[in-house]
């Protein structure tokens, strides 16, 4: 069932596949060299046999979060009200100056350290969610990339990627279906990217 439902999706954003589109040579050189990359880096191979990222799907989205933190070079790596699930592995092996944070909801607030630096932030939703991540994308500098996962998996995680995509303050994002890529990148014009992942 759930090939099925991939395959669904994939035939669906079809037409949003490999940067069609994209108009801007920064953004699709992103696309295409960051999120769509699909040639093998220096350490999947030892990260596969040592990391708990099993399946496909997994497996994917564990090698999205190294390349965005080789991309990055973020200060800090804050996941926010997610599960252990071996993406910090692959986060700290893509970069190893980066500093792990784990914030749960709905006590936590973004840590002083970390406010105007430049981070890779994960979360997923949660209830009182909103107001952390405006927190975030208020704090973080324009070079901070923010991954919301599972952006399709009820009402109420469509309506928090949405709010946060339409942010005066987000200037690019990226609609992967299995999660969202916000940036606040200021020499851009806001753009919404829909990618067949």
């Amino acid at each position: 069932m759930r090939r099925l439902k991939r395959a669904i999706i994939w035939l669906k954003r079809i037409g949003h596949n490999r940067g069609f589109g994209v108009q801007s040579p920064n953004d699709y050189r992103f696309l295409r060299n960051v999120i769509n990359q699909n040639y093998p880096y220096y350490k999947y191979d030892d990260l596969k046999m040592s990391v708990k990222c099993q399946g496909i799907p997994p497996r994917k989205i564990c090698q999205l979060y190294f390349r965005l933190a080789n991309y990055v070079q973020a200060e800090y790596f804050l996941e926010i009200n997610t599960q252990e699930d071996g993406v910090r592995e692959y986060v700290e092996a893509a970069c190893q100056k980066t500093k792990s944070m784990r914030l749960c909801l709905p006590d936590d607030k973004m840590p002083e350290e970390s406010k105007a630096k430049t981070l890779l932030v994960r979360c997923s939703y949660g209830p009182g969610m909103e107001g952390l991540l405006q927190q975030v994308v208020d704090g973080c500098d324009e070079r901070s990339v923010i991954v919301v996962d599972d952006i399709y998996a009820d009402n109420e995680a469509r309506r928090l990627w949405e709010t946060l995509s339409d942010d005066s303050r987000v200037t690019i994002s990226y609609d992967l279906y299995h999660c969202g890529i916000l940036l606040k990148e200021s020499r851009h014009y806001k753009k919404k990217y829909y990618v067949n992942f």
